[in-house]
């Protein structure tokens, strides 16, 4: 086989979009989603096995079953964007 037979196919179902570094969870470009509310956000991890803890007012770390990984939200719009793509 030829390298480029071995090579994934791209993702042609959605728009390329650079990112950044700093966009760990891929949150980038997320923003035409309709979101939930905080609450709803929390009920929604919550069923998904998640467990949110709030460690100041607009920072939240969510994990789930194990310790690690842990993800860091950071204001309401992050959390509810981290909803959307992980539940």
């Amino acid at each position: 086989m030829t390298p480029s037979a071995l090579a994934p196919k791209a993702d042609t179902t959605r728009p390329r979009q650079s990112r950044n570094r700093k966009d760990v969870l891929g949150l980038v470009g997320t923003g035409d989603v309709v979101q939930p509310n905080l609450l709803q956000s929390l009920q929604k991890l919550a069923r998904a096995g998640f467990r949110v803890h709030q460690a100041a007012p607009a920072h939240w770390i969510i994990r789930g079953s194990t310790p690690l990984p842990e993800f860091h939200c950071y204001g309401e719009q992050e959390l509810r964007q981290f909803t959307v793509n992980k539940t």
